[in-house]
């Protein structure tokens, strides 16, 4: 037998023992590899749903004991234990005190739609219902008082009843019940003992979720083939897959039927045991307690054969591989068998070699024959080839604009980095893509149709720039500049595309036009109020002076009525008029420039002592801390003369007290300005600060109504801001947030 044959069979059969040994050895990493990231995946799966639903009980607990803090669960409980039923700290009623209630727990319940009730329950009467509110078909309802339930034979109070405990608990699932019977849906409690000032249970506020609704609201994103099913201690379950998810199957409902792993409920947490021809794995999500009725736990499930199947397909990779590399050890072998050119084959494999990996090729070894001469020759045509590659990729990838090569038929052959980076594509995902897929939908055809003229022949450069949008693979548009040349190699035409990202230049635009518009619109608003506040005063002289002059002339006929009717006339003039001066001054804050002197606060103080109108029987005080102050003058000292006139002009009493305290803090200066005053209901203490608006009537309480929205606009342009502090029964405090440094230029800008 020939040597070279010999070669051949020991290369085909040490290929052959070295692709199944390694066939094998690769099937079972595989597999083992495989199990270990199925058990991880199932596992993260597990903790993750699990960690959402225990998210989503966990807001339920936190709402329950947030509502079981607020003012009108213990008001409720002093006014009813009250003999009077007044609660004896501010004199509220139960009633006022239940009302209160529901409009909170309607908040609630309108925010969080897998809420169902909200009840706050009391010990006596055999815990009947004291607040109730319902979510039905057509909304958030308010259950009334004479249809409020005795609750002490439901379940869910039982641990409560048993042993007083001072902190919540969720009750087992079960059927929403309605005078002792059941009438759906399935339904999760949590129960918030509630005790008295003594320390005394006097009773509970429970929230009732929709149990289904809730485990819904935490559905989890899941891949093809994997399970996750939620199940109770009584075994309701429901089942998410890659499909959808099932109905909350309910233990007590017709056609119930047990999850498919419940036998695995009660063994150790987190592993992943087979059962069933499938992978599982069980988390806790709660855990069966002395203070807890129910149980809940989570299961993911991925089947055995899909478990199995990586390393299967891997196993029949490996054998085909193997085979081709069989046929290829013996070609080599065949080939080396032959005896080839050595200089040409080595200078063959690395060039090979460099294309694969970029290795520089190395000096062959070769004869002075007329081999020797060939290799040589080209190795160093090679050599420049190579160095020629390098510097054009180099300059292609160093450049900061995309740059795409593209074929006759419209084709991407290659792209840069930038490009990929520009268009969010990988490299795979674009070449050999049309380049169509880069612009809008809409000009797509158009797109192409400039390909198709521009592989017309011709000796001059195709050079030529168009502004359009580009597409991302997000879906998004991007402004671009595109430049294309055509070249010729390899025997065909080729395009050559060079896009530039213009966004900031179009954005750049864009904020120029609203920067003009703005101020043309300020210039526009500034005209308005000044020819309004003239051109309205000159009417307003007139009527105020032809109705002196008919007073004059009808002196001897005027009576009480027709005297007090033109005063009437007369002081809305000058009503009109001060809301004019008032409407030009609003306009002008922020816009025009307002130069101060730094002031100490004691100079503040004596300034506003002297504007102030301080009627007898008032007090106007300030604290110790105005005077360690400086700041400047304008325009603080008229937002604080407003303010404490304000307040007296307000006042409801002969005698009154209006109090100036200020703090300084790092960033500025917080005054707080305080009365004794009626108060501002709560209601209104946004509305307060708009434009001609007054609590009072203006024959009543003269003013324009604007005093405060200048107020909230000087301190808006500062860099500040304005706060009301009243519950509308007695006393009101304005907080005054005044920078260090107040903020430049215009409200505008």
């Amino acid at each position: 037998m020939r040597l070279h044959i010999k070669i051949i069979l020991l290369a085909l059969i040490s290929t052959v023992f070295v692709s199944i040994l390694f066939a094998l050895m690769s099937f079972h990493y595989v597999r083992v590899q495989g199990d270990e990231e199925a058990r991880r995946y199932l596992r993260a799966t597990a903790a993750l749903y699990s960690k959402q639903i225990e998210d989503s009980l966990r807001r339920m607990e936190r709402d329950a004991r947030s509502l079981s803090g607020t003012p009108p669960i213990s008001g409720l409980i002093r006014a009813m234990r009250a003999p009077d039923g007044l609660d004896p700290h501010d004199g509220t009623s139960a009633a006022l005190w239940r009302a209160r209630l529901v409009q909170i727990f309607r908040a609630v319940l309108r925010n969080t739609t897998h809420f169902t009730q909200i009840r706050y329950i009391g010990l006596d009467d055999n815990w009947a219902e004291l607040v109730r509110v319902d979510r039905t078909d057509s909304g958030v309802h308010v259950v009334p008082l004479a249809e409020m339930q005795a609750k002490g034979n439901e379940p869910y109070l039982a641990p409560l009843q048993r042993a007083p405990m001072a902190e919540g608990y969720f009750s087992d699932v079960t059927l929403n019940r309605e005078h002792g019977r059941d009438v759906g849906p399935a339904t999760i409690r949590y129960v918030v003992p509630v005790f008295d000032a003594e320390g005394a249970l006097f009773g509970a506020l429970v929230i009732n979720a929709d149990y289904e609704k809730l485990l819904r609201s935490a559905a989890p994103s899941l891949g093809a083939d994997f399970t996750v099913t939620a199940v109770t201690s009584a075994l309701d379950h429901m089942t998410w897959d890659a499909t959808g998810v099932s109905p909350l199957q309910f233990h007590s409902e017709a056609g119930w039927t047990p999850p498919p792993h419940a036998a695995l409920l009660d063994g150790p947490a987190g592993r992943l045991v087979v059962a069933d021809e499938a992978a599982v794995v069980t988390v806790p999500v709660f855990e069966r307690r002395p203070d807890r009725p129910f149980s809940l736990h989570i299961q993911t499930a991925l089947p055995l054969s899909v478990l199995r199947l990586p390393a299967q397909r891997v196993f029949t990779l490996e054998i085909a591989a193997g085979a081709i590399v069989t046929v290829l050890a013996g070609l080599l072998s065949y080939l080396l068998g032959r005896q080839l050119t050595m200089p040409l084959r080595t200078l063959s494999e690395a060039i090979r070699s460099y294309r694969v990996s970029g290795t520089p090729l190395p000096d062959l070894p070769a004869g002075r024959d007329e081999v020797g001469e060939l290799a040589r020759a080209f190795q160093s045509m090679a050599d420049d080839l190579i160095r020629e590659s390098a510097r054009s990729k180099a300059m292609v990838h160093g450049v900061a604009d995309a740059i795409f090569s593209v074929d006759a038929k419209g084709r991407i052959e290659e792209a840069n980095p930038v490009a990929l980076e520009l268009f969010g594509y990988s490299r795979d995902e674009l070449i050999g893509q049309e380049l169509s897929m880069l612009v809008p939908e809409e000009i797509r055809a158009a797109h192409r149709g400039y390909v198709r003229e521009a592989v017309v022949p011709t000796r001059r450069k195709m050079g030529f720039n168009r502004a359009i949008s580009g597409v991302r693979k997000d879906g998004s548009r991007i402004p671009l500049e595109i430049t294309i040349s055509r070249a010729v190699y390899d025997g065909a035409t080729h395009f050559i595309g060079v896009v530039h990202d213009i966004s900031e230049r179009v954005e750049s635009r864009r904020m120029q036009s609203l920067i003009e518009a703005l101020s043309r619109s300020n210039e526009e608003l500034d005209r308005f109020a000044f020819v309004a506040s003239h051109d309205l005063k000159a009417p307003l002289r007139v009527i105020d002076n032809a109705s002196r002059w008919l007073e004059e002339d009808l002196a001897e006929h005027m009576t009480d009525d027709t005297r007090e009717s033109m005063t009437m006339l007369r002081n809305r003039v000058a009503r009109m008029e001060r809301l004019l001066d008032d409407l030009l001054l609003h306009s002008r804050i922020g816009r025009v420039p307002v130069a101060s002197q730094v002031v100490t606060g004691a100079e503040l103080e004596h300034s506003l002592r002297e504007l102030i109108d301080l009627p007898d029987g008032f007090r106007f005080e300030t604290g110790d801390a105005l005077a360690g102050i400086s700041l400047p003058r304008m325009p603080v000292q008229a937002v604080l003369l407003n303010l404490v006139s304000n307040a007296i002009k307000h006042h409801d009493r002969d005698t009154g007290l209006v109090r100036l305290d200020v703090t300084e803090t790092h960033e500025g200066f917080e005054f707080t300005v305080t009365d004794d005053g009626p108060g501002i209901p709560p209601e209104y203490h946004e509305k307060v600060f708009e434009l001609f608006q007054t609590l009072r009537p203006r024959d009543v309480v003269e003013g324009s109504g604007m005093g405060l929205a200048m107020v909230r606009k000087h301190a808006e342009v500062a860099g500040g801001s304005i706060t009301v502090d009243s519950d509308g029964t007695r006393g009101t405090r304005f907080r005054l947030i005044w920078p260090r440094v107040p903020q430049t230029g215009t409200l505008a800008a």
